[in-house]
């Protein structure tokens, strides 16, 4: 190496002074850094000096029989800039990238810093990837900061909402609910969540730029960093309106069906107790000298216990409009299954009834109003032992597990089942197989577990038993 060499060298160390007299002082501290250190010849065109650390990151990226090219690697356009300013670039070899930044050290001599950044590319190409699928998306998607105040929208927005992405910018969520949702505030569901940094999912009304009123499905989830604090919240809402509308709909033709199973059950139900009533009446009335005192007051009976089936009857239709307001909470699985089998042993072992339990280790909490829950679950039992009645070794097996990220109850008792016929009537008023019974039970039960986002599920054979399924939303007690 010549003198003008070392020189050279020595001037590309911010910490010489002077010029290295026949060996470069530095050339121990340029290959023991951590740093890539690259100089490229611009008159020879060619590698000048490079640091152990920079060979060793060559050539684990490129192959074998390129060692002699790295000048056209590093600079493929052919040009070795001599500005004074430094410039950065990249170039992958494989499945590797290397980030280079160029400075001009002297006029002849380029001075290069070469790091690994593949793991840097990759994210950025994931972010990359991961904007432009939530600018393609039709979905509304939103980026809030902790406290709810937006700080990204994704071009659906602008597009259902008619607001602008300008508009949006540091405004709260609230700003964009329609006035008639709890007085344009989120709902306590969604805020008690976000309180808690918990996950929420449900269905807001919003209102458009031009005043039009629609109903958003939205999700709502935490995001945290690496210390476990909450740094954002993304949401994403999509416009159900019609959706909405259509389930309307459905329902509507669906109530007008019950109406008229309604009636028509009113009809006969109290048809039949009133006829009898006026029959024993009458009867009694025209022979009231001639009865003895018991035989009047077994008339007086027979209409007492009619008088009683119509109470009982309009007690059931009374509970068709209870729990209209249902309160689900997060509540204990055990501590929920432990009272309700102390209420329903002893009767279950009075008519000979085995009843089993297994609640798998896994789950802790189901989102439910447990008095509601109660008195479904009381309904399926009650019909399970109607079914096992006279059977052989009745029993009934309830098992409580975790299914995606919902609680399920599965109640299965091997009594005498249903034909495919009765399970189509299952779910409608007044249809019912029991001598005496209304056919209010299932249809009170599933507009309870409706109303707690909750589905019942029913499969049956002739002489092969039941099996009812009741799933409901997982809780989280309370915690994140």
């Amino acid at each position: 190496m010549t003198e003008c060499d070392h020189k050279a060298v020595a001037k590309l160390c911010p910490i010489s002074k002077t010029a290295c007299p026949g060996e470069c002082a530095f050339s121990d501290i340029l290959e023991d850094l951590r740093v890539g250190i690259m100089v490229f010849d611009l008159d020879e065109e060619s590698v000048f000096f490079q640091n152990k650390y920079a060979e060793n990151l060559v050539r684990c990226a490129i192959r074998p029989r390129d060692y002699g090219k790295l000048t056209e690697l590093f600079f493929p356009d052919g040009e070795m800039s001599s500005s004074d300013d430094g410039f950065r670039k990249s170039v992958v070899f494989g499945d590797k990238v290397l980030g280079y930044t160029v400075y001009n050290s002297t006029r002849r001599f380029l001075s290069t810093f070469v790091s690994d950044i593949t793991q840097r590319e990759r994210q950025r190409e994931e972010h990359a990837r991961l904007i432009t699928a939530m600018k393609s998306t039709h979905d509304i998607i939103l980026m809030t900061d902790p406290e709810g105040r937006i700080e990204y929208v994704n071009p659906s927005f602008e597009l259902i909402t008619g607001f602008s992405k300008d508009y949006a910018m540091g405004k709260h969520l609230e700003a964009f609910l329609a006035r008639d949702n709890s007085n344009g505030s989120l709902p306590r569901e969604l805020r008690e969540a976000m309180r808690l940094g918990t996950h929420w999912t449900g269905r807001l009304n919003s209102i458009k730029k031009d005043g039009t009123l629609y109903i958003e499905e939205a999700t709502i989830s935490p995001v945290r960093a690496p210390a476990g604090e909450i740094v954002n919240y993304v949401v994403v809402k999509r416009d159900v309106t019609e959706k909405v509308t259509l389930e309307s709909i459905a329902e509507a033709v669906n109530t007008m069906n019950n109406i008229g199973y309604i009636f028509s059950g009113i009809r006969h139900e109290l048809g039949n107790p009133i006829n009898s009533m006026k029959t024993a009446l009458t009867v009694l009335g025209n022979n009231l000298d001639r009865f003895s005192r018991d035989v009047a007051i077994e008339y007086i009976s027979r209409i007492m216990a009619e008088v009683s089936r119509v109470e009982y009857l309009l007690h059931s239709l009374k509970n068709f409009n209870m729990y209209e307001h249902v309160a689900p909470q997060d509540t204990d699985v055990s501590s929920f299954m432990e009272k309700f089998l102390s209420l329903v042993s002893e009767d279950m072992r009075k008519r000979g009834i085995g009843v089993h339990a297994i609640i798998h280790p896994e789950v802790r909490w189901m989102r439910t109003d447990p008095r509601a829950l109660q008195q479904v679950l009381l309904n399926v039992l009650t019909n399970a032992s109607d079914a096992l009645e006279g059977g052989e070794d009745p029993k009934i097996v309830i098992s409580v597990f975790r299914m995606g990220g919902k609680v399920k109850f599965s109640l299965v008792d091997n009594g005498c089942g249903m034909s495919e016929e009765e399970q189509e009537k299952l779910f409608r008023p007044f249809q019912t197989s029991k001598a005496h019974g209304t056919g209010l039970g299932l249809v009170i039960a599933r507009k309870m577990l409706a109303s707690m986002n909750a589905l019942i599920e029913i499969s049956s054979s002739r002489d092969a038993g039941t099996i009812v399924e009741i799933t409901l939303p997982e809780g989280h007690g309370g915690q994140p």
